[in-house]
This record gives C-alpha cells, structure tokens and sequence, in this order.
C-alpha cells in the first residue's frame, strides 16, 4: 500500500486501501499498524489534521480493529495470550485490537 509520508512527532507516513477499507499508519522506531474497516472520510480527515498524534489519539486508537504488520510485511498474529484485568476500559480496547 501506498503511504504518504507526515511531518509529526508520532507518525511518519498514512496509507488508504479504498476498496478494502483498511488505514496503514507507520510510526516512528519502525512500528506499521493496519486499522479495519476504516471510512475513506476518516482517512482524508486523518490526512487533513493539525496534530496526526491528537487525531489518532481522539478518532482512530480503540475505535477501529487493527493489526502489527511484521518486518517481512505479514500481518501479527496473537495466538496463545492470556490477559488479566479489572479494567472495562482495557477489556474494550483489547476487544477491538483482535
């Protein structure tokens, strides 16, 4: 997928499948993240912010299912972990992230 590249502290580059529905966000140190199911408008938006942090924080992180893509470009799986909270806050966000 094609990324544009951003000036921001947080990101470097946002990328949009249209057809498929998927946001690709690279961050510094490396890290690319596919988010699921993602309105082309939130993509443009995206794009279109003042703070690429601020907007990811407020609109994207939690709200939509996404994936680590690898080195080798293939998505992470997280098969076999178990985690333990009292948290509804982290249980939602969990829920979301698989």
């Amino acid at each position: 997928m094609k990324r544009t590249p951003v000036e921001s502290s947080d990101v470097v580059s946002i990328g949009y499948d249209a057809k498929e529905h998927v946001l690709e966000i690279e961050f510094h140190e490396g890290r690319l993240y596919r988010y699921l199911e993602v309105p082309q408008d939130m993509y443009e938006h995206f794009l279109k912010a003042d703070s690429y942090g601020g907007y990811f924080n407020t609109y994207i992180n939690g709200h939509y299912r996404y994936r680590r893509v690898n080195g080798d470009g293939k998505l992470q799986t997280y098969e076999g972990v178990a985690i333990a909270t009292g948290s509804a806050r982290k249980v939602q966000y969990l829920k979301l992230a698989c």
